[in-house]
């Protein structure tokens, strides 16, 4: 540019010289608009002239100059001064001389978790170096770039972020050095059209070559989707799991499998956890179905299952018969036998207690354990099973079956976290006011007869003419048997006590038993049978008593078994 000459108008405005033809650059707020122009506005510019606006970065050129007004017209020119700061909107996607890099491609399946990524099969990279590559999202000359690519194994595990090479297949078979990218998978949320760059290196970490490529979504997922977490892993909870290996059950032989109190967790990638029963619909246990227990200590393998329900997303599924919308993943434990323990084998025992004529009877449970070291009234512990019916009060001449559960925890902190489920039939003959037989328990399916049939304790109530009166009460449980056999089978035995078959031939024969007299346990040889006995409390009409059979050693106590008897005031 030339140098310029100025003169002062009338109006204080400065027209400029323009030898040569060359032009100037003018800042927009030193241009000459009008009168109303502010004070900086007071140069006219001549045609061809640029003008800069600071504040927005914007280009004019001056066309037109009105001789009267003064007022420049301006024409805006964009991009009139190139800048050297790219982005990936400023790259020409096209195929020109050399690589055609631009047109190769980067596909991503969204349907599963991680994604998968798969490099477009055209990008060959030649040269034996060649040994891995690596994904980055950004750039490298301004150390933003972010490596996405990774490699997990078949447990989910990440391996790493570089993918390796493959040798590709030739026609005539003998190839040594041109190489494509493997299938990989990637945790980023790469959207359709955006820039990745593919970076080879060598076995030494050196790079070898690099190529940019386009993202394309190839599978379609739903927006509420994205976010959807994903499984991590399944297992299982139980109390029979073993402290030092949280894959080994330890079974002892005398629990049923549905005592083992079975629950299938699954975790997500958020870290929360949902817990469901092992019943065969979303989590199945494969292994104990052939199983029998023969000696300690063995072993054997058990198989966890989990039925993903549609929409739940994994890695490393499994198709379940080529069903492309039922999959299931699996999870493998083992579990060893241990010898039979009298803390497992629990029994519980139920009876009916009368209320009124309104509300019928209720009942009471007690439960005892192989170990004979106790009784329970357990009572408010008992919960009945979702599948089972309730008692019916007054639902008289039907039996009722009972399928109930117990928390062993519940009652005892002592005892393992295990649930002991129980089925009993019970079948109300007759309100307690009735002089026959009131009611029939069955404690195992069929049983015949069952307990309770003709069983009734005789009780008596007398008093002194002292003032106050002495009043004693006697009862006799005799039942009307003839012989202490026939007693015991029909008070007794027929409550089915614990056995352990293991080296029991059958129940102990007591030689005690008490009566619960006003919560208090009043002991009796088993000689007192059928003997009237006076009791330290009221034993009236239509309630029920409490008989508690067991046998006394010298150096303990061994609790067998109970019974109760409706009581028939005389």
């Amino acid at each position: 540019m030339s140098n310029t000459s100025m003169t002062t108008g009338a109006d204080g405005i400065v027209p400029i010289s323009n030898p040569n033809g060359t032009f100037h650059i003018w800042a927009l707020n030193e241009v000459y608009q009008g009168p109303t122009s502010p004070g900086l506005n007071r140069y006219v510019p001549n045609v061809s002239d640029r003008v800069i606006d600071l504040d927005t970065n914007d280009w004019y050129k001056i066309t037109v100059v009105d001789p009267t007004t003064f007022v420049p017209t301006l024409l805006l020119i964009t991009n009139a001064i190139p800048v050297d700061n790219f982005t990936d909107n400023d790259i020409l996607l096209g195929v020109g001389p050399g690589t055609p890099s631009d047109t190769y491609r980067v596909y991503i399946d969204k349907s599963v978790l991680p994604y998968t990524l798969c490099v477009d099969a055209r990008l060959q990279v030649a040269g034996s170096a060649a040994d891995s590559c690596i994904l980055y999202t950004g750039s490298q000359t301004d150390n933003s770039a972010v490596a996405v690519s990774a490699i997990y194994d078949q447990s989910g595990n990440l391996l790493g972020q570089n993918i390796p090479l493959e040798l590709v297949a030739m026609a005539n078979g003998n190839n040594i050095a041109v190489k494509t990218v493997t299938v990989c998978h990637t945790n980023a949320n790469l959207l359709d059209g955006e820039i990745i760059t593919a970076v080879i290196y060598s076995a030494t970490g050196n790079v070898v070559s690099k190529r940019q490529l386009l993202v394309e979504n190839t599978a379609f997922i739903r927006s509420t989707d994205t976010s959807i977490k994903y499984i991590t892993s399944i297992s299982l909870e139980s109390p029979f799991l073993s402290q030092s290996d949280n894959t080994l059950i330890q079974y002892p032989i005398n629990v049923p499998l549905n005592g083992l109190m079975l629950t299938g967790v699954v975790t997500y990638s958020d870290g929360s956890q949902i817990r469901m029963p092992v019943d065969g619909t979303k989590f199945r246990i494969d292994g104990f179905a052939g199983y029998i227990a023969t000696q300690i200590g063995q072993k054997f393998k058990l198989v966890l299952k989990y039925n993903l329900s549609p929409g739940e997303i994994v890695y490393g599924a499994t198709n379940i018969d080529g069903q492309s919308t039922k999959y299931f993943m699996t999870a493998n434990y083992k579990a060893t036998t241990l010898k039979a323990s009298g803390a497992f084998s629990v029994k519980l025992y139920a009876y009916p207690v009368w209320i009124d004529n309104l509300n019928g009877y209720r009942l009471e449970w007690y439960m005892y354990t192989l170990d004979r070291a106790l009784v329970y009234n357990v009572t408010p512990y008992v919960h009945y099973n979702l599948n089972s019916q309730q008692l019916q009060p007054v639902n008289y001449g039907a039996q009722q079956t009972l399928s109930v559960y117990i928390n062993m925890q519940d009652i005892d902190a002592t005892f393992t976290n295990y649930k002991n489920v129980q089925t009993i039939n019970v079948t109300l003959v007759a309100p307690a006011t009735v002089r026959s037989t009131n009611w029939t328990i069955g404690f195992t399916p069929g049983q015949n007869p069952p307990f309770g049939v003709n069983n009734f304790a005789a009780s008596t109530m007398t008093s002194t003419n002292a003032l106050p009166p002495v009043v004693t009460w006697q009862v006799n449980i005799a039942s009307g048997s003839i012989t202490l056999d026939d007693w015991l089978n029909r008070m007794y035995y027929a409550t089915l006590p614990l056995t352990d078959s293991t080296t029991e031939a059958g129940p102990p024969v007591p030689n005690m038993f008490s009566l619960s007299i006003n919560g208090a346990d009043v002991e009796f040889p088993i000689s007192a049978w059928n003997t009237t006995i006076t009791v330290p409390g009221a034993v009236p009409d239509t309630s029920t008593l409490l008989v508690k059979f067991f046998k006394r050693l010298p150096q303990n106590d061994l609790q067998l078994s109970c019974s109760a008897l409706p009581v028939y005031q005389m």
